[in-house]
């Protein structure tokens, strides 16, 4: 059973709090030719994953548009900076992995999880998917870029390396597309679950566990990171067992010593680990 990374809280919203000083307007057409017009300017950019981002503002606009007005100012004015600043550095048609792979260091090491029908979308996150959906169309292709991206200087930068492998081995992020073979990073990945850096080991471990039993080279430095002193080492250590399942028999014994780390979230987990590899 493969096991989801952990994704953060959605990020802060940068509107006003919900009670505007402005009074309250009624229902105006007007919204409708400028959305139109927005449409039209950022179509002129010729990147259609920018008209799907406006297309989804205009979405929370209307709903705006009936309760604050300020808000509909501020998007607006949001949402040309978001459109300039993607037109000076396109992702669309960018097909050099070094390049895509360089730009995961611009996000948080966390997904965010859905924003309501009503509330824009996080641009930043919007960025993300884009970037995502480049990497995944180029397939193994990127793989030695990502691979290198593991090792690189930037903590950042190996952090979203490792949780965009992890994405991209599992089938919950995108399940219209198939999954990505890393097992050709596993030799990397090992050594991501020593990193200096808590949030790769973690990361590294998840991504570990999506290749499933063909992880089975990862146990031993696995079994290493049940005994790390930060907690979330020693969950995502269960967590990449628990992927990997019976091809993990040898941490067993770590395993149920688990069964007695003083954070019941360890228990847990490596209880969970302990019955995925005893299923069979």
């Amino acid at each position: 059973m493969k096991h989801e990374p952990v994704v953060a809280l959605g990020a802060k919203s940068g509107v006003v709090n919900r009670r505007s000083t402005q009074p309250a307007t009624k229902p105006n057409s007007a919204l409708e030719p400028t959305a139109a017009r927005i449409g039209s300017v950022i179509d002129a950019f010729g990147a259609a994953a920018q008209r799907q981002v406006v297309r989804r503002w205009i979405h929370a606009l209307r709903h705006w548009w009936r309760t604050d007005m300020l808000k509909v100012y501020q998007a607006l004015g949001l949402m040309f900076v978001v459109a300039f600043a993607r037109h000076s550095v396109p992702l669309h048609g960018q097909s050099d992995p070094n390049v895509l792979v360089g730009q995961l260091g611009d996000f948080r090491a966390a997904l965010q999880g859905s924003a309501p029908a009503n509330r824009a979308p996080d641009p930043l996150e919007e960025r993300r998917r884009e970037l995502y959906a480049q990497l995944l169309d180029l397939g193994d292709v990127a793989l030695p870029a990502l691979i290198s991206g593991l090792r690189d200087d930037n903590v950042q930068l190996r952090r979203n390396v490792a949780l965009f492998l992890g994405v991209a081995a599992g089938s919950w992020y995108e399940r219209s597309r198939p999954r990505l073979n890393i097992q050709p990073a596993l030799p990397a990945l090992i050594v991501s679950l020593e990193d200096p850096d808590d949030r790769v080991r973690g990361l590294a471990a998840q991504a570990v566990g999506e290749i499933g039993p063909g992880a089975e080279a990862a146990v031993p430095a696995l079994i290493r990171l049940l005994s790390n002193p930060s907690v979330g080492s020693r969950n995502t250590a269960c967590i990449g067992l628990r992927g990997i399942g019976p091809a993990a028999k040898s941490a067993l014994p770590a395993l149920r010593n688990a069964l007695s780390d003083p954070h019941p979230d360890v228990r847990g987990f490596a209880d969970r680990a302990i019955q995925s590899i005893e299923r069979h």
